[in-house]
C-alpha cells in the first residue's frame, strides 16, 4: 500500500509545486465560502486553542498545516509514504505554526492511545485493510470526550460493477466500504452523517475519455514505480466513472468518543 500512495505522490507532484497542496477532492461550496473542505471541517468541530488534532492520512500536509494555522496547540499528521512525510515535513518548515505541527510515519491501526482531542481522516479510510480495527484505533487514540470527522467516498452500487472491480483492484482495497460499514464500525450510534456530494466537482464525460488515453502516458513517467503509478491512475478514473453512475458518495461521519453527536 505505501508503494500505492509514493505513486499517487509521484503523479500529484509532477503537476504541483514542492509545497503542501490537496491531494482530495476539490469542493463547491455555496457562495465560495470555504477555501477546502478542511475549513468547512475545522468550522463544524469548532476547534479549540487547547486542542491536540491527528489528522489521519495526511498526505503532503496540506490539511495538518490548515488545521495548525487555525490555532490549535498541536497537530499531528500520519502517512504510511515515505514521499509524503518528506514533502510535509519541508512543508511544514515553512507554516507560521511550524512548532506546533508534526509529522509521523504508521500505520492508521496503532495509534497512540487517549492523545487527541480531534481526530480528522479525509480520504484514506477506504485504504484501510479492516475498517472496523481501523476505526476501533481512531476512537482508541481520542481522549474521553473527543472529537472526529471522517470525510470519505462511500459506496452505495452493486460491487459485482465492473468499475467498482476495477477501483478494488487498482487501489489493493479489501472492498468499497459503505455507510453501514462506517456506522457501525464506529459503535452504531451517536454518528451524524453529512452528504457533501452535490458539492464535489465533476469532470465531464469528454475529460474522462481523454484520461483513458492518457494511460498511457503513466508508463513513461521516470522515478516511479510504472505498474504501482497505472494502478494509481486508473483507478481515480474507474472511481470518477462510479460517481458519474451514482454508484458513489461524498460523506462526512461526525461523532464523539461518548457517544454524542457533535454540533
Amino acid at each position: 500500500m505505501s508503494a500505492l500512495y509514493d505513486a499517487l505522490f509521484d503523479f500529484e507532484s509532477r503537476r504541483r509545486g514542492d509545497g503542501a497542496y490537496p491531494v482530495h477532492k476539490q469542493l463547491r461550496f455555496p457562495e465560495g465560502r470555504y477555501v477546502d473542505v478542511y475549513d468547512w471541517i475545522a468550522d463544524r468541530l469548532r476547534l479549540r486553542s487547547a486542542d491536540r488534532v491527528l489528522d489521519v492520512g495526511c498526505g503532503v500536509g496540506f490539511g495538518t498545516i490548515r488545521l495548525a494555522e487555525r490555532g490549535v496547540a498541536h497537530a499531528t499528521g500520519i502517512t504510511i509514504s515515505r514521499q509524503e512525510l518528506s514533502r510535509a515535513r519541508r512543508a511544514s518548515a515553512r507554516s507560521t505554526r511550524s512548532g506546533n505541527v508534526d509529522f509521523v510515519r504508521g500505520s492508521f491501526d496503532q495509534l497512540p492511545r487517549e492523545a487527541f482531542d480531534v481526530v480528522v481522516a479525509v480520504e484514506s479510510l477506504k485504504h484501510s485493510a479492516d475498517l472496523r480495527i481501523t476505526l476501533r484505533a481512531i476512537l482508541d487514540s481520542m481522549v474521553p470526550g473527543g472529537r472526529a470527522v471522517l470525510v470519505e467516498d462511500v459506496f452505495v452500487g452493486d460491487p459485482a460493477r465492473s468499475d467498482a472491480r476495477r477501483v478494488v483492484g487498482d487501489w489493493l482495497l479489501a472492498r468499497l466500504y459503505t455507510e453501514a460499514d462506517y456506522v457501525m464500525g464506529l459503535g452504531g450510534g451517536g454518528c451524524r452523517v453529512v452528504d457533501l456530494t452535490p458539492a464535489v466537482r465533476r469532470r465531464g464525460r469528454v475529460l474522462l475519455a481523454a484520461q483513458r488515453g492518457a494511460l498511457n502516458a503513466v508508463w513513461v513517467w521516470p522515478g516511479a514505480t510504472r505498474g504501482a503509478a497505472l494502478r494509481a491512475f486508473r483507478g481515480g478514473l474507474h472511481l470518477e466513472r462510479l460517481y458519474a453512475a451514482g454508484a458513489m458518495r461524498y460523506k462526512a461521519f461526525f461523532f464523539s468518543k461518548d457517544g454524542t453527536e457533535p454540533r
